[in-house]
């Protein structure tokens, strides 16, 4: 393969990662734009519950890195444990888009609650394959686990407060 070649195939699989986090992103508006404006203003939530506001950006910067972990993963040497952390990083980025729809489309902070844990699960299974693979694809997916690991406990925070609604 020359190296025109090489560099094709490396910016082609970049352009899917972030196309693909994308997709998942938008998907997840569209299912969160259903009730975030009106059934998520009515549930209770914990007092460190963040801005409205801040989702969108933190968001933003976390599928971008989330695209680039992804890149860096599949750019390893072909192996098992390549074929296992992407299988677990399409299983995380999946679990992703389902959380908008089972918490706010379904209007469901049990479901939702179901599938972060999933999610969160998922997450770690990619950042502890990936560490032997490519480590700044581990440090980039990082700052996505402890972000989800806060949305997992607020996730579970609104759902005790609100169980008598469930």
């Amino acid at each position: 393969m020359t190296a025109k070649n090489t560099l094709t195939s490396r910016s082609f699989l970049l352009i899917f990662f972030l196309a693909l986090c994308f997709v998942i992103a938008f998907a997840g508006h569209v299912a969160t734009e259903h009730s975030v404006h009106s059934w998520y203003h009515t549930l209770d939530k914990p007092s460190w519950n963040p801005p409205s506001w801040v989702f969108a950006p933190a968001w933003t910067i976390l599928y971008l890195m989330i695209a680039a972990a992804g890149w860096l993963i599949s750019l390893a040497k072909p192996s098992k444990t390549r074929t296992k952390v992407l299988a677990f990083y399409f299983i995380q980025l999946a679990a992703n888009g389902l959380w908008s729809f089972s918490f706010f489309y379904f209007q469901s902070p049990g479901l939702g609650l179901v599938n972060i844990v999933f999610l969160e699960i998922f997450i770690g299974l990619t950042l502890s394959g990936a560490w032997s693979i490519n480590k700044k694809a581990t440090w980039l997916l990082v700052p996505y686990f402890l972000w989800v690991f806060y949305a997992t406990t607020l996730n579970a925070a609104i759902f005790w407060l609100n169980r008598a609604q469930s």
